[in-house]
């Protein structure tokens, strides 16, 4: 629980010299937001070494990680308009049509603003490597790479919007962050100036759908939410299912 704590503690102080002024004009012209990130975790990090057991220490590293990684790709969400948070669930179409009139940032260049994320990801990832056995003592499994995939499904939806070659991208994004990875693809959309309002609309129908789960014609769209729904169904043992087959039996 104090890990979550101390973790907290560390992204409220990145908050508002880092988080806050992504996706700026200031951010897109060049400023070194994610060097500001290492330099600052390098600096608990030195001190937390010192003091706190290996085991909590190694959790905390792995905690941060993830977090970093969260609170930089929702980042760009805060560029929404002021939304009605009661429209939430009705998907996209209740969030675009008055709820999210637009976005109060548009990147300058999107290839620009791409470099940005790719040169703060690499920035990251490089402060991470150094701190590996540490993440992997704290749980992480696989790949470090992996770790930072939600940066690259962030840059494939900047870039494309929601087509059918990046709608794994909008998926990965709604799994990972549930209402939130809603808001940063309509954010990524709004964004990219390029995008004409006709074709953003189509975009926004299409992140709809998938958010949803009602586009059903290809398989790898399905509803995000229909395996919580399935895991919240009561299981049925293998004795119960006997018994339910065999229960006229049993009864004569």
């Amino acid at each position: 629980m104090w890990n979550g704590s101390l973790c907290r503690c560390v992204l409220s102080d990145l908050e508002d010299p880092v988080f806050s002024r992504l996706f700026t004009a200031e951010w897109e012209a060049g400023e070194d937001l994610g060097g500001v990130v290492c330099a600052t975790l390098q600096d608990y990090f030195r001190d937390l070494s010192e003091w706190m057991p290996r085991f909590f220490y190694c959790k905390l590293v792995r905690e941060c990680l993830t977090s970093v990684v969260g609170a930089y790709v929702r980042a760009i969400s805060k560029h929404l308009l002021p939304v009605n948070t009661s429209s939430l669930s009705k998907g996209v179409s209740g969030l675009h049509h008055g709820a999210h009139a637009a976005s109060s940032f548009q990147f300058a260049s999107v290839y620009g603003a791409i470099e940005r994320v790719e040169a703060d990801m690499a920035a990251l990832q490089h402060f991470f490597l150094q701190h590996q056995d540490a993440l992997r003592q704290g749980g992480m499994r696989g790949d470090l790479a992996a770790e930072f995939r939600p940066f690259e499904h962030l840059i494939n939806v900047i870039r494309d919007g929601v087509e059918p070659e990046t709608a794994s991208d909008a998926m990965e994004l709604f799994q990972l962050f549930k209402a939130d990875g809603l808001k940063v693809v309509i954010a990524a959309i709004y964004c990219n100036s390029s995008i004409p309002k006709g074709k953003r609309e189509e975009h926004l129908a299409a992140a709809n759908k998938l958010y949803k789960g009602n586009d059903k014609s290809n398989p790898a769209k399905v509803n995000i939410f229909e395996h919580e729904v399935e895991s919240a169904k009561p299981k049925r043992t293998m004795l119960g299912t006997f018994f339910g087959r065999n229960r006229k039996n049993l009864e004569r």
